[in-house]
C-alpha cells in the first residue's frame, strides 16, 4: 500500500509545482500605477495611470490603459504590451515582451524587440540588457538588470536604480517604460512609486515611501567623495564654488526642492567650477556630481538664504 501512496503523492506534488503561478501585477477589477517621470521641460511629476477597461481577442485577455494594452502570463512570469491606435487591426503577434521573471543571471533582454514606439532614451543608454542578479524581496521574485538610465528621476534619487522586474508589480519603472509618448509630453525616464490593486495599495517603492509627491530633500543621505569641496554652504554672494583635488571630467546637476533641474554642465579636465546663483530663489537645492562614466561620486544639499 505504501508503494502506491508515495508515487501518487509525488505525482500530485510535482503537478502542483508545474502549475505554480507568479503573483499577478493586476487587480481583479482595477489597477493603478503611480509613476514619477521627467517631461522634456525638466520638471518632474507624478502621473496616476488607471486601468480603463478589459479587452479580449481570440481567448487572449488584456488590461487597457488608454491605448496601451497589457497582458500577462502568470505561469511564465512574462508581461507583454501593445499600443493600439485602431489601424492596423489589433494583432496579438505584435505584442512586445516588457518583463520576464524566468530570466537567469547572465541572460540578455532585448530592448530592440519592439518597433515604432521604443523609448530611444532607454534603448540608447542600455542597448544590451543583461541580468546581474535574481533574488526574493518581501516574498516577491526580483530580476535585476544592468540597465541604469541617467535622467532627472534617477539622478535625483539614486543613479544605480537598475531596471528590474518585480513579481506582482511589474518593471520598477512601470509597465510603460518602453513608451515615450504614454505621458504625452516626451518624457525621458520613469520610476514606479506605487501600485494599487482594487483600490488597495499593493506596492510602494521602498526607497522613497511616497505615492504622489517629490520626497523631502532632508531625507536624502549625503554621500561624500574624497577630493571634492563645496563652499560656501549656505551660499553667500550668490556664488557656489566647487573645488576638485584632482583633475575632474564629468557632469554636474543642480535641482530645486520641487525636483526641477535648474542647472547642468558637462565639464572636462577642470580643477574648479563656479555656479552663479543670483537668479535662483532662496531655498534648498540638491547637488549631484557624476564622473565621466556616469557614476555618482558626490551628493550634497545646498542652502541659499
Amino acid at each position: 500500500m505504501k508503494k502506491i501512496i508515495i508515487p501518487l503523492f509525488l505525482m500530485f506534488f510535482c503537478q502542483n509545482i508545474a502549475n505554480a503561478q507568479y503573483e499577478s501585477i493586476f487587480g481583479q477589477n482595477t489597477t493603478q500605477f503611480n509613476i514619477f517621470h521627467e517631461p522634456v521641460s525638466g520638471y518632474c511629476m507624478t502621473n496616476h495611470i488607471l486601468q480603463t477597461g478589459d479587452f479580449e481577442i481570440n481567448g487572449i485577455y488584456y488590461k487597457k490603459f488608454g491605448n496601451i494594452y497589457l497582458r500577462e502570463d502568470t505561469v511564465s512570469g512574462k508581461v507583454y504590451m501593445q499600443i493600439f491606435n485602431y489601424s492596423p487591426p489589433f494583432d496579438p503577434s505584435r505584442d512586445v515582451l516588457i518583463m520576464d521573471l524566468n530570466l537567469q543571471v547572465g541572460d540578455t533582454f532585448n530592448l530592440h524587440s519592439n518597433y515604432y514606439y521604443i523609448n530611444p532614451s532607454i534603448s540608447m543608454e542600455c542597448p544590451y540588457i543583461i541580468v546581474d542578479s535574481v533574488f526574493y524581496e518581501n516574498g516577491r521574485k526580483v530580476v535585476r538588470t544592468n540597465c541604469k538610465p541617467l535622467h532627472c528621476i534617477v539622478s535625483i534619487f539614486d543613479p544605480y536604480i537598475s531596471l528590474s522586474f518585480i513579481e506582482g508589480v511589474g518593471p520598477n519603472r512601470g509597465p510603460f517604460y518602453w513608451v515615450e509618448q504614454i505621458y504625452h509630453d516626451g518624457s525621458k525616464a520613469s520610476l514606479l512609486l506605487c501600485l494599487y490593486k482594487d483600490d488597495t495599495l499593493s506596492y510602494m517603492n521602498p526607497l522613497y515611501n511616497t505615492c504622489d509627491t517629490f520626497p523631502d530633500l532632508s531625507s536624502v543621505h549625503d554621500q561624500y567623495f574624497n577630493g571634492i569641496d563645496i563652499f560656501p554652504n549656505p551660499i553667500k554672494d550668490n556664488l557656489l564654488n566647487i573645488s576638485f583635488n584632482n583633475c575632474f571630467s564629468g557632469l554636474i546637476f543642480l535641482y530645486n526642492a520641487l525636483g526641477s533641474k535648474v542647472y547642468s554642465i558637462d565639464l572636462s579636465n577642470v580643477h574648479t567650477h563656479q555656479i552663479k546663483m543670483a537668479d535662483f530663489s532662496k531655498g534648498i537645492y540638491l547637488l549631484n556630481i557624476f564622473n565621466k562614466n556616469h557614476n555618482l561620486i558626490f551628493r550634497e544639499k545646498i542652502i541659499k538664504n
